[in-house]
């Protein structure tokens, strides 16, 4: 292989140049549509409308922190939309019995399920340890209050009620280091039946976020400490055995990406057979922060990693890639704290096996703290608490945005094989002398370039050829050929599992002017001309596509790849 000699380049520069970087892989279609946009009938200055949010089947809930209730002017409310035929029509708006002006009425701390509601209250002023408030729905539309959640013993509980979680009749409170379980009792009333301490697992963060599923309760301590790192995180997996809950597992995050303030558990999901957590503050090579999910695998009833999910236009930045997650049947949904453009982004993932295809992105707001995603089904809503004025004099006033999401069917392509030859210039006498002029079977058409273009297989060796009518363009030498993009300069060949280069025949001699020797390429456009980039061996580095000259410096993801000053990225 050929190595390129010692480059320079200014550093801050760097910084710079990458970030305005294109990547072509990195393209989605668009499948989530904007349904409609919710605000209250009349906004105040600070209510944060949206600051958390709560969805299951037909019903969907948004909170404002401080918005005004009949028993206190900020003291909160609770929305209740119902979706009816493909518009969601707000019914009920709850609130606390009690009500003052300082509580923080479903801040960060709502969920449904069914026909009940379970809001967290942390900063209470008749309870100063905290509160949660269940509600249930009577009838078709009428939201009840029905009760008013506490500890058995307030002693040394603080902030009770600022993350929550709910299934069917398991209610889940936690405080600033205790997690606490309530269930109705015979009579119909909610009790408290457990509580789970964070020092008795020795642990930092207890609660910080919470999910139940199929009676399976998972509870985050994100700022877990180990050895010498802060707030590296854990999550802790419970089950009831005999009526109590017992830890069935402690999942840590994989000892390669350890780091200083990882916090490894910021955002759960889980189903029967995946779990997904989140750290939303973990560097990907020498890019700070980013952000990761980490997705498990049930085997023999444990829970073993699979892979990390990212955001592959990461950069600097760019940071908080798992800030929260949901999940639903079909598709997984990624909050970012920070995208390109300084606002939120949420990644829409369709899962397929082992694999997670992005099919859409949402761009949001830039008051990241404040922004909450929830799903359900194919259903999507995104709390946008903090949004900064919803007219000329009012901000924080918040806006709820509901999404529905329709399943991916894919970039239509055109029908491209020998059955559809007449529409690509080729009569039936015409394909069979080119299949008898190069021993060929299978053709398929080029639908980017046309102009007579084609890729066929031979009829012996099953390789593949790239042709111009009855002029070859790339031998039958390759596994696999990409087209040509429309007036690229290259394209890329596959043979025995890897990777290379073959420049265009078009108005210049074509050539494999990389040999197949990588495992992937990816393609940047930068101030005109085409760069690549190539992972072999598990590390990535820029290719000279022309000549196949290497950089010396190496990076564990392409992102990372420096902009040089005297590369030469290809014949220019």
């Amino acid at each position: 292989m050929k190595t390129s000699k010692a480059l320079n380049y200014n550093f801050k520069a760097i910084i710079y140049l990458f970030c305005i970087f294109l990547a072509f892989p990195y393209s989605t279609f668009s499948q989530a549509k904007l349904i409609q946009v919710e605000q209250e009938e009349k906004p105040g200055r600070q209510n944060y409308f949206g600051s958390s949010v709560a969805m299951d089947g037909k019903y969907a809930v948004v909170t404002g922190t401080h918005s005004q209730n009949p028993e206190s002017y900020n003291g909160g409310m609770a929305y209740v939309y119902e979706l009816n035929n493909g518009k969601w029509q707000l019914r009920s708006k709850l609130y606390p019995d009690v009500s003052y002006s300082q509580d923080r009425f479903g801040q960060n701390a709502c969920s449904i399920d069914g026909k009940t509601i379970l809001i967290g209250d942390w900063k209470n002023q008749k309870n100063p340890n905290g509160a949660a408030h269940i509600f249930q729905l009577e009838g078709d539309t009428s939201w009840q209050y029905v009760s008013l959640l506490q500890p058995k013993d307030t002693i040394g509980v603080d902030s009770f009620g600022r993350t929550v979680a709910l299934e069917e009749d398991i209610a889940v409170v936690a405080s600033y280091n205790e997690v606490f379980i309530f269930q109705p009792n015979a009579e119909g009333r909610w009790k408290q039946t457990a509580v789970l301490r964070e020092k008795d697992f020795n642990t930092e963060g207890f609660g910080n976020y919470l999910k139940i599923t199929e009676g399976e309760l998972y509870i985050s301590a994100a700022w877990e400490d180990k050895d010498t790192l802060e707030n590296l995180g854990a999550v802790y997996h419970f089950k009831q055995q005999l009526g109590k809950w017992k830890l069935a597992q402690k999942i840590n995050p994989l000892p390669k990406y350890y780091q200083n303030r990882l916090e490894f558990g910021n955002a759960v999901a889980v189903n029967k057979e995946t779990l997904f957590i989140s750290a939303r503050r973990m560097n990907i090579g020498s890019i700070p922060g980013p952000g990761t999910v980490s997705v498990y695998k049930k085997v023999n009833g444990k829970w073993e990693f699979n892979q990390i999910l990212y955001n592959e236009n990461f950069k600097y930045r760019v940071y908080g890639f798992g800030k929260d997650i949901q999940l639903t049947e079909d598709y997984l949904f990624v909050l970012e704290a920070q995208g390109e453009e300084h606002n939120t982004t949420t990644f829409i993932y369709e899962q397929k096996g082992d694999n997670f295809n992005l099919v859409d992105t949402i761009q949001g707001n830039q008051e990241s703290g404040k922004n909450f995603i929830a799903a359900s089904g194919n259903n999507f809503l995104y709390g946008n608490g903090g949004n900064d004025f919803c007219d000329d004099f009012r901000g924080g006033c918040g806006k709820a945005y509901f999404y529905s999401v329709k399943t991916p069917q894919g970039p239509s392509t055109p029908e491209n094989s020998i059955s559809s030859a007449a529409e690509y210039g080729f009569s039936p006498s015409k394909i069979k002398a080119l299949q008898k002029k190069f021993n060929g079977s299978d053709i398929q058409f080029d639908y980017i370039n046309e102009d007579l273009v084609y890729k066929m297989r031979h009829k012996e060796t099953g390789l593949w050829g790239m042709f111009q009518d009855d002029r070859e363009l790339i031998p039958m030498e390759y596994d696999s050929i990409k087209f040509f993009g429309f007036n690229h300069p290259f394209t890329i060949v596959g043979k025995d599992g890897l990777l290379g280069i073959h420049t265009s025949s078009w108005g210049k001699i074509g050539q494999l002017s990389v040999s197949c020797r990588f495992d992937e390429f990816k393609i940047y456009r930068h101030e005109g001309k085409y760069w690549l980039a190539g992972k072999r061996n598990g590390k990535w580095r820029w290719v000279n596509w022309y000549n196949g000259y290497e950089s010396s410096s190496e990076k564990e993801y392409h992102q990372e790849l420096p902009v040089y000053t005297n590369w030469k990225p290809g014949r220019y």
